[in-house]
């Protein structure tokens, strides 16, 4: 038994059929545990114009992938088990929230994009069906009314214009009246025509609602500028309720933490950042004060070597201490517990030959020049054996 026509498959006719009974054409083995197959008729969608394949079970055994090699010919199962005979009988089952979800993402986007062309001119130029959210790039460079075209999107949901597929050759009025962004070289008549009633014709193989009112609603998330195009985010149909849910429950979380009413929390946010940074600006104050307290007090030991670490101390600190310092005396400041960072400083020679000792000792990379050298740490546990080295070494 051959393989359905172009476009023709049972969940192109008919997107909200579930399952299916087909025949084995043939099943090739990729692996003793996947098996490539192709069955005279699928309830499976392969991935194609933006939408996602689905998933399901064929004869019980997972469907692991679902495609169609140049958008024509034989669709091309992937399954995990045991190898299908061919010439029998199978059950075909569709994976149902996740078509259904594809459904209701890719009916919106042919659905905004009939708006946005008919009323502000913009043309689609690609779209991509995301886990989360989706997302359509228009062929202009920047786009104002962005709550004005959610508006007419929900409003013809409302109307519920019917959303069917129609088999068509070149003949066809609706295909001469078909938007689209090309066929594939391969593809040969009857082409898919998906109509949104009074509202927009497009070539398309793609599943889809059967009315407007089962996308529920489109939520328009915001829109960026991305090399001369508009990028629009959207949602819709249960993803609107999950983002919904999703915000409502870190609102509360938010709520919780700052205990401050809703509409209050950006003033309260705006103000906790502007205390930390206050706060992060004294603390780095007092941290170099309490560097150059430590370098003096080092400094009037007479001695010609200094080393200091500091677990809370930074790389700011390290710089404070060495700069008071100066040049006549080799130290070895380092902060941070099981890593953090290590900065020798004095006497150039000093310093080139003992910063690269320092590193190997302490797990770390490092470079400098002219009286610096320092990096990064990962064995600060050794740094009393890279002491000795400093120490050692005028």
């Amino acid at each position: 038994q051959e393989s359905v026509l172009n476009m023709a498959l049972a969940c192109q006719k008919n997107s909200y059929l579930r399952q299916l009974t087909a025949t084995v054409v043939s099943c090739t083995s990729v692996s003793p545990t996947e098996h490539d197959v192709v069955l005279s008729d699928t309830v499976l969608f392969p991935e194609g114009g933006g939408q996602p394949d689905d998933r399901g079970t064929i004869a019980g055994r997972a469907v692991q992938s679902v495609r169609r090699p140049g958008h024509a010919g034989d669709v091309v199962h992937r399954v995990a088990g045991t190898p299908l005979t061919v010439g029998e009988s199978v059950d075909i089952t569709v994976d149902w929230p996740r078509r259904w979800d594809h459904m209701q993402q890719h009916s919106a986007q042919h659905l905004i994009s009939a708006v946005a062309s008919r009323d502000h001119a913009m043309p689609t130029v690609a779209w991509s069906l995301g886990k989360d959210r989706s997302y359509i790039d228009f062929g202009v460079g920047t786009f104002a009314a962005l709550s004005e075209l959610e508006q007419t999107v929900n409003d013809a949901i409302m109307n519920n214009h019917a959303v069917v597929p129609h088999l068509v050759d070149e003949t066809s009025p609706l295909f001469q009246k078909a938007h689209g962004r090309g066929l594939p070289d391969a593809l040969s008549a009857p082409f898919r025509v998906v109509e949104i009633a009074g509202v927009d014709a497009n070539l398309c193989c793609g599943t889809h609602v059967s009315g407007l009112a089962h996308l529920q609603a489109v939520k328009l998330l915001f829109s960026e500028t991305i090399k001369g195009t508009t990028r629009i985010h959207f949602v819709a149909g249960q993803r609107v309720l999950r983002v919904l849910g999703d915000l409502f429950d870190r609102e509360r979380a938010v709520i919780r933490t700052l205990t401050v009413p809703a509409e209050d929390i950006p003033a309260e946010v705006a103000r906790v950042k502007k205390a930390e940074r206050g706060a992060a600006k004294t603390c780095k104050d007092m941290l170099k004060e309490i560097a150059e307290l430590t370098a003096q007090q080092a400094k009037a030991s007479g001695s010609k070597t200094v080393c200091l670490h500091r677990s809370d101390g930074d790389l700011d600190f390290a710089s404070a201490v060495a700069a008071t310092l100066g040049d006549g005396i080799l130290a070895l400041i380092t902060c941070g517990d099981d890593q953090g960072i290590f900065l020798v400083s004095g006497p150039e020679d000093a310093v080139a030959r003992v910063g690269p000792q320092v590193a190997t000792i302490l797990n770390g990379k490092g470079g400098g020049r002219k009286g610096r050298y320092q990096g990064k740490a990962t064995n600060m546990a050794a740094r009393a054996e890279a002491q000795a080295v400093v120490q050692a070494a005028l």
